[in-house]
């Protein structure tokens, strides 16, 4: 397997950007950095949903200002990719496609693994301000 930074900067390029219920990457790649998840959507208003994703993409993008997360307010979930913001279930990170895809960086699964939870990790200590 390659240096996993350089995967993660493959797969997830900066800047990221936001637009309606997705958080994109640099490529803008079919896939996904985030996606809102549709019950927490169809629960609450247009702003909160903004709010938190140009939240989640000035943090990942390193804004200087950009308020962080309390270590409480946010969590992953069992599964390891939806994330939880203040009790219920705001969405999960995605890319596992782009990781495996043959058309894409065609990574054996074990390896895709590593480097999605690498870059989950990450984003969750980016998200509560916690070097990574």
């Amino acid at each position: 397997m390659n240096n996993i930074d350089e995967l993660i900067d493959e797969a997830w390029p900066k800047p990221f950007t936001h637009e309606g219920d997705y958080i994109f990457s640099a490529n803008n790649w079919i896939h996904t950095v985030f996606t809102v998840d549709f019950d927490w959507r169809m629960r609450h208003t247009d702003r909160e949903r903004n709010g938190h994703l140009e939240r989640i993409t000035d943090l990942l993008n390193g804004v200087p200002g950009a308020i962080t997360y309390e270590p409480g307010d946010i969590k992953l979930d069992d599964d390891g990719i939806s994330l939880w913001i203040f009790g219920k279930k705001f969405g999960m990170f995605r890319g596992w496609g782009t990781l495996i895809g043959v058309s894409a960086m065609n990574l054996p699964s074990d390896d895709a693994k590593k480097v999605q939870e690498e870059f989950i990790k990450r984003c969750m200590n980016t998200l509560i301000g916690k070097a990574s």
